[in-house]
């Protein structure tokens, strides 16, 4: 068996937001200058990313439901982006 093509783009789109979230935050989250570049970050780059890891949260279901083909990076990818939705939804309040 293969493994799903759907399953491995969700895998790899869900890992690349990530890392796009985190390099920033890592960089800038702990410098008084750099708080203006992280909430710019946030305002404009913060819904692409959203919308992309919808697009991962779709590929993995369809790469999850594919019968007979393998799936580990549908199930991770899955994964990923259900966690980074979650805690997207998770500061949402915290902004209100």
């Amino acid at each position: 068996m293969k493994h799903s093509r759907m399953g491995i783009a969700s895998f790899v789109i869900s890992v690349v937001a990530w890392i796009l979230v985190l390099v920033p935050i890592a960089v800038f989250g702990g410098s008084t200058s750099g708080t203006f570049i992280l909430k710019l970050f946030l305002v404009f780059v913060w819904p692409v990313l959203v919308v992309i890891n919808l697009l991962a949260l779709v590929l993995g279901v369809r790469g999850i439901v594919q019968e007979s083909k393998k799936k580990t990076f549908a199930i991770l990818g899955f994964g990923f982006s259900s966690a980074f939705l979650g805690g997207v939804i998770s500061f949402i309040p915290s902004f209100m």
